[in-house]
């Protein structure tokens, strides 16, 4: 059974070719929920590249969360 949407396929073929082109990527994630908003095949994609990660709305989330995530980003990388 096919689910997978076809404008979600043709979106993620956009995105791997606009990857591939760029130099470097700065990645937008929500602090609140920061696994939840990479996509996974990101780090796929820019295999060998320099990427930053940039974390919004640090302000709504308590300091031990943010401590947790930095500690955990910088020991397994950005995921």
């Amino acid at each position: 059974v096919n689910w997978y949407p076809g404008h979600i396929a043709k979106a993620e073929r956009t995105l791997s070719e606009t990857l591939t082109s760029a130099d470097v990527l700065v990645e937008i994630r929500d602090a609140r929920i920061p696994s939840a908003t990479a996509h996974p095949k990101v780090r796929e994609w820019t295999a060998g590249k320099p990427r930053i990660v940039v974390m919004t709305r640090m302000d709504v989330v308590p300091s031990t969360s943010i401590s947790a995530w930095s500690k955990s980003l910088n020991m397994f990388g950005a995921g």
